[in-house]
């Protein structure tokens, strides 16, 4: 997707990873988002948000005016209006669900060893693929880029909630055009789609990045 609902620092990459290889990553970190988010729900129940005036917000907007595409430029807007959400909310009991969050991303670096041959032990893909200086380094940053996108999950879900936002015909049409672009599926295969990575879980994505958008329209940007 080309917004996953999820930190948007995610362990970086070397620039010289193949396309064919930073493909299958980018689709193995949408299986795992999916996955996650259908067996975190127990935990997150007990997390609790309390929302600050997401309709006032103060957007960092620095870096806009660089030369970037339209689509980093909405990417790095996003990281901003994401940004500064967090800042107006208050987060609660999110210790279980920010655990869970990070033991499934970790079970899914782990997958990767076993997929890709030239490494042979998480660590290799850290300081080698993902170019950390050694693995505490790496488990710091997944720790932190899980807590991130609990928060970021929670928050949304909850504008959506006081916005009485929901994802009706139209809106899926709006939004589901570019996650089949992103992950090479056309059209005529949608259902496709939803089968593979859950209907229910697919709409809750489409309902955060409709609560995204909502909060740019109220706040004029």
């Amino acid at each position: 997707m080309s917004r996953k609902i999820k930190p948007k620092e995610e362990p970086k990459k070397k620039s010289t990873v193949l396309p064919a290889v930073a493909a299958i990553v980018l689709l193995g970190l949408m299986i795992v988002l999916l996955s996650v988010l259908i067996r975190k729900r127990e935990s997150k129940k007990e997390a609790e948000v309390v929302l600050g005036d997401y309709t006032a917000l103060s957007v960092d907007a620095t870096g806009l005016d660089e030369e970037l595409s339209e689509s980093q430029k909405l990417e790095k807007l996003d990281q901003a209006v994401l940004s500064a959400l967090l800042s107006v909310c208050e987060f609660k009991h999110i210790d279980n669900a920010v655990k869970e969050r990070y033991n499934e991303n970790m079970k899914y670096y782990a997958q990767m060893v076993v997929l890709y041959d030239e490494y042979e032990t998480i660590t290799d893909l850290a300081t080698k693929y993902y170019d950390y200086p050694d693995l505490e380094s790496f488990e710091n940053n997944v720790m932190e880029y899980s807590e991130l996108s609990i928060k970021q999950e929670l928050a949304l879900d909850a504008v959506a909630e006081k916005e009485g936002l929901s994802v009706d015909d139209a809106v899926f049409e709006k939004y589901i055009g570019k996650y089949l672009k992103a992950y090479d599926y056309q059209d005529s295969e949608r259902e496709k789609f939803l089968e593979n990575y859950g209907r229910e879980t697919v709409y809750e994505i489409i309902l955060r990045d409709y609560a995204l958008d909502r909060i740019k329209e109220l706040n004029g940007i």
